[in-house]
């Protein structure tokens, strides 16, 4: 009797232990608005956002784990798993993700952010650049949460997306003004980041 029941506590462990290891595991999404781009004006987009809309030189200061809103000019995509790799354009998109930059002419790879976009959600429906390629060049607000993505600081489970048309500068950063010095380094050490969609 021992001897079975010993097995069959080893047994669970080990198949718990090989889903948690293997398998997608689906956390509960924060609550969203009903449609991207409802309510992205610092109001409380599934969470409380840290205040003003950042600009991508500002995003490095922001903590990890805080939602935030960035807004930026789509610039292109990453293909890989390295910031380093964007691909300035439209040619071969990927859905999984967009870059952004506070330039729409920016192609200096360390003046950019990724965004990731969630499989099945209307943020990547409207924002990718595989099946939208005309937003090239577009400026948006994207809500979601600011954390390492593709070897530099980025926004991971975009939540809420805007387009804004005529962008007013934010905390002094002018969109489309001078180029500012590099606004992060890109990290290379560490393993490579495995990219849903890539």
């Amino acid at each position: 009797m021992r001897r079975s029941l010993l097995l069959y506590l080893l047994f669970t462990v080990a198949l718990l232990c090989g889903l948690t290891a293997c398998g997608k595991i689906e956390l509960e999404e924060p609550n969203q608005p009903d449609k991207p781009g409802e309510n992205t004006g610092g109001g409380n987009t599934g969470g409380e956002t840290t205040g003003d809309v950042l600009t991508v030189s500002q995003l490095a200061e922001a903590t990890d784990g805080d939602l935030v809103q960035v807004g930026g000019y789509i610039v292109g995509f990453v293909p890989t798993n390295s910031i380093k790799k964007t691909v300035f354009g439209t040619n071969g998109a990927v859905e999984s993700n967009v870059v952004i930059a506070d330039r729409a002419d920016c192609t200096d790879t360390g003046l950019c952010a990724a965004i990731q976009l969630v499989k099945d959600t209307d943020v990547r429906d409207l924002l990718n650049l595989s099946i939208n390629p005309d937003n090239l060049g577009r400026y948006v607000v994207v809500t979601g949460t600011k954390a390492r993505y593709c070897a530099a600081p980025g926004i991971k489970e975009a939540i809420d997306c805007t387009f804004d048309e005529n962008p007013q500068p934010s905390g002094g950063d002018e969109p489309g003004g001078e180029t500012p010095e590099a606004a992060f380094p890109t990290i290379s050490e560490g393993p490579a980041e495995v990219l849903e969609g890539c």
